[in-house]
């Protein structure tokens, strides 16, 4: 500590490391009340889901293809698509976990949850840790706003 650092402590005033300190502290939480909104809807939880893992799109729907929650409001076409896409792939390969296609505007993953199927849209490839730590996130908000 420097004699100037001295003698602001003697004086009782804040030393310019101090004042920074409080100011990273200050943004830390900050941001961290920005990333951790609490959704009082689905559509908000699945954003933030979404938001939180860096992903395009997510979409739970019932294997009939009724959406339950959705990121980007609309999804009834995809889950449509994907519930069927899941109940044939299931029929082929009872055994497989998810389903991974890649198009040109990136990657979708289809995974059945019980009666229920993820849909989840991303340009960059996820592993399957991540999309089952994605999966588990849904399924605390769908058991969150009961909506099984």
């Amino acid at each position: 500590m420097t004699l100037k650092g001295v003698w602001l402590r003697v004086i009782g005033k804040k030393t310019p490391d101090e004042k920074r300190d409080e100011r990273v502290k200050f943004l830390k939480e900050l941001l961290w009340m920005e990333v951790q909104k609490i959704a009082k809807k689905p559509a908000d939880y699945v954003k933030n889901v979404e938001k939180d893992f860096y992903v395009d799109s997510l979409i739970i729907s019932k294997k009939d293809g009724s959406v339950l929650m959705s990121s980007g409001g609309e999804g009834f076409a995809k889950a449509v698509k994907g519930s069927s896409i899941c109940e044939y792939i299931q029929s082929e390969y009872p055994d497989a976990k998810f389903t991974m296609i890649k198009d040109k505007e990136g990657y979708n993953y289809i995974y059945p949850i019980g009666d229920l199927v993820c849909l989840l849209r991303s340009s960059g490839e996820i592993s399957e840790i991540e999309v089952k730590r994605i999966i588990q996130k849904l399924d605390e908000g769908i058991h969150k706003f009961a909506l099984k």
